[in-house]
């Protein structure tokens, strides 16, 4: 679709089917959902861009629709549209930065696909310095290098091992190669969208770890249940609908029927909240064992065995049991 405003011509890029939230919509498909589009000017003043030229000067979109098919380009473009967040306690800049090629540093992957490496100054220094950044360990990023890195999406972790001004990318996280035309422009566009701890993990942390101060109620309501793919994945694994609906229904809130209003509890909370939306990165260290993972904040909850799914998780496979290491597991040095 193209649109036309105030003289300038516009053709879509992306478009979305979003869900709204809030119990004040209808559950149908006018009230509940609608489509979320991003539009590029392609006129200015006499001068017409062409928008085909336009992303080939971005990345190698082309042979992505040729390998893959169209519908890959499109899952692909979504990236070029991703929001910034702010920094770590807030601000009016968005973490959005562009940098050099010679910060940048492609490498192999051995077995942390989709996790590139920073060091801890250099992300401290990318989120401004501020008390709240230093919290800071992990970063969700878009990569946009049209004339070196193409463009990429995934985690960037901290790492203490390597050379400050850098950031590690493995080719997993590269989605479209480099431009085979005439790049856009020379520099590196990094783009955070999310940087970890949450304020979700927080809660969650509170709510787990008994050495910490309780979560409010208020925090408690905030965070989200079980995604319905990750319990899709249960079944799959030979897990029986009814516990799973036992689970949920534990979550749910105890109604008053009075007032409607939701009565909780924090032991309640503690008592059926056994899942959390925790976020994957890298060993960086290189120092907990095979088919191991490490769990931080959750004190002496910490469980001997979780169960992960990646994101999104449609399949049986996308789902798996591991144990979890401890400190006794580590390597003495």
């Amino acid at each position: 679709p193209i649109l036309q405003k105030g003289g300038i011509k516009y053709e879509i890029i992306y478009s979305e089917l979003v869900t709204r939230k809030g119990k004040r919509f209808k559950e149908d498909a006018m009230g509940q959902h609608y489509y979320k589009s991003w539009y590029l000017g392609v006129t200015r003043g006499r001068r017409e861009i062409n928008l085909k030229s336009a992303l080939l000067a971005i990345g190698d979109f082309e042979s992505l629709t040729f390998e893959c098919g169209a519908h890959k380009t499109v899952s692909r473009l979504k990236l070029l549209v991703s929001p910034s967040c702010r920094p770590p306690g807030g601000g009016k800049d968005f973490c959005f930065h562009q940098m050099q090629e010679s910060n940048f540093e492609l490498i192999d992957d051995h077995g942390h696909l989709g996790c590139g490496f920073i060091h801890p100054d250099y992300l401290f220094e990318l989120l401004g310095k501020s008390t709240p950044a230093k919290r800071v360990f992990a970063i969700q990023v878009r990569i946009i290098g049209p004339s070196s890195v193409g463009v990429a999406k995934g985690m960037i972790f901290v790492k203490e091992t390597m050379p400050r001004d850098k950031i590690q990318i493995p080719s997993s996280m590269v989605k479209v190669n480099k431009s085979k035309t005439k790049p856009l422009h020379t520099y590196v566009a990094i783009n955070i969208i999310q940087h970890f701890p949450s304020e979700a993990h927080y809660i969650m942390g509170k709510l787990l770890n008994d050495d910490l101060k309780d979560p409010t109620i208020l925090m408690i309501k905030n965070l989200n249940p079980p995604c319905k793919d990750a319990c899709r994945v249960l079944c799959c694994k030979g897990v029986d609908q009814s516990i799973i609906d036992a689970y949920t229904a534990h979550l749910a809130a105890n109604s008053n029927s009075d007032t409607g209003q939701e009565q909780i509890s924090i032991d309640h909370a503690k008592f059926s909240i056994k899942h959390a939306n925790f976020v994957g990165v890298s060993d960086s260290t290189g120092q907990i064992p095979s088919g191991y993972v490490f769990l931080t904040g959750m004190g002496n909850r910490t469980p001997s065995r979780v169960f992960l799914t990646r994101n999104p998780c449609t399949e049986g496979k996308d789902g798996i049991v591991v144990e979890v290491a401890f400190w006794q597991h580590m390597p003495t040095e």
